[in-house]
């Protein structure tokens, strides 16, 4: 196994459902479609501006400034947690349109404090590629974190491996003694590769990586090494988001370019060599309506992968059941009334009262709860903050942490952290 910097690589190195009781709830009652305002949300607790403090009291606070953090845009964020094993503090992993990508520590109980000895974001690595590979755009890590996955500007999906605290790359080329014919990379991608996903099905995790309106479909055997099994073909429009869940529904969703959002049932062929069979969930409908106003660009599932949440380049965002996407909620403006793009959408697993953050274009990082029973959305005011300053550029990341807190990455490529109160 080769270090990436031995080659083509530079490194720096450095040292659930929510209450209704407990949130305040912001729905536009003109915009919000289907019933207006949540029927579990008290209409006493709703807000009609957001704000970053409730009742006076500041909610969320900035912890941490890493003004030049990155020379570009922010692409992608992704937490790697902790190995004891290796040693490995729990990480935060950003890629940037300058061709860049850093690991960042942060405290190890996933919460991120002011007060840290060693401050509460301290660069561990940055990777500069002088393969053609960057900008990565897009990063997923294992449950584990052994490995990071990456869509890169060179037409591959890419594994990467820890060696305790150092990102390593498994061979690129194949093995001749390999009978899966595996390598660390799946090559044959129609153009960049913008989205990835993971579906963990018992013991095999399945991988879905996208360029232009194709899938790619492959699987992790194993350190890294990547089996190229199937392909699969949207018919129309450029696919800018991937998301999977295997909570009991195997489900495979797109955000497309054409202002869709599609489905499919992932079925695992019994057989771990053989690739799942994969069925559209709507099979006669494969020219749908468009869902959404502009680019859908992002997707998350919330509530126990019950519903998932899409956001598009139009300012909309809407919320669909996971079994067959039977749409559900719809906030009209969700980042502002000149329709601010929905930039990115992150799930808030482990939260109190939050299901999802979004960030759009309007600077701002906007709390969602989506109610349990109904699927509609309403934003959690008293959780929603502005993360950069007026007029100098939006939101294109967020990765949240286990303890609440977040990190966020803006245009300027600046990351910055947050703890909520």
């Amino acid at each position: 196994m080769s270090r990436i910097a031995s080659s083509h690589l530079t490194t720096t190195s450095a040292t659930g459902p929510a209450s209704s009781r407990a949130i305040l709830v912001r729905t536009r009652s003109t915009r919000l479609l289907r019933r207006g305002v949540p029927k579990s949300f008290p209409r006493e607790d709703i807000k009609t501006r957001p704000s970053s403090r409730a009742n006076g009291v500041e909610t969320t606070t900035r912890v941490a400034l890493e003004p030049t953090a990155h020379t570009g845009a922010v692409l992608a964020l992704a937490v790697i947690p902790p190995d004891p094993a290796t040693d490995r503090p729990l990480l935060v992993m950003s890629t940037s349109m300058d061709g860049t990508a850093a690991t960042w520590r942060i405290h190890e109980d996933g919460t991120i404090d002011a007060n840290d000895e060693d401050g509460a974001m301290v660069l561990v690595e940055r990777l500069e590629p002088s393969d053609g590979s960057t900008p990565w755009w897009c990063v997923d890590t294992a449950d584990d974190g052994s490995t990071v996955y990456v869509g890169t500007h060179a037409r591959d999906a890419r594994a990467l491996r820890f060696d305790g605290r150092r990102i390593v790359q498994p061979p690129r080329r194949r093995r001749r003694d390999d009978p899966l014919n595996g390598a660390g990379r799946v090559e044959n991608h129609t153009g960049w590769v913008r989205a990835l996903a993971r579906l963990n099905e018992g013991d095999t995790l399945w991988g879905f990586s996208t360029a232009c309106n194709y899938v790619r479909v492959w699987r992790d055997v194993g350190d890294g090494v990547l089996v190229d099994a199937n392909e699969l073909n949207i018919f129309t429009g450029d696919i800018l988001a991937l998301r999977a869940t295997s909570s009991g529904k195997n489900r495979l969703f797109a955000g497309v370019a054409d202002g869709t959002v599609r489905g499919w049932d992932v079925q695992p062929a019994g057989d771990a060599n053989e690739p799942p069979t994969i069925s559209p969930l709507h099979p006669d409908d494969l020219t749908p309506a468009s869902s959404h106003p502009g680019r859908v660009a992002s997707l998350v599932t919330v509530g126990g992968d019950e519903f998932l949440v899409s956001g598009c380049h139009g300012g909309v965002m809407r919320s669909w059941d996971v079994a067959d996407l039977t749409p559900r909620g719809r906030v009209v403006d969700a980042h502002g009334p000149t329709g601010s793009k929905v930039r990115c959408i992150v799930n808030a697993r482990g939260g109190d009262a939050v299901d999802c953050y979004s960030g759009g274009d309007d600077g701002w990082v906007r709390a969602w709860a989506v109610d349990a029973g109904s699927g509609e959305i309403g934003e959690v005011v008293d959780r929603s903050f502005r993360a950069v300053d007026e007029g100098s550029g939006g939101v294109r990341a967020i990765a949240h942490l286990r303890g609440g807190s977040l990190v966020v990455g803006d245009d300027r490529g600046v990351l910055s952290a947050w703890r909520a109160a």
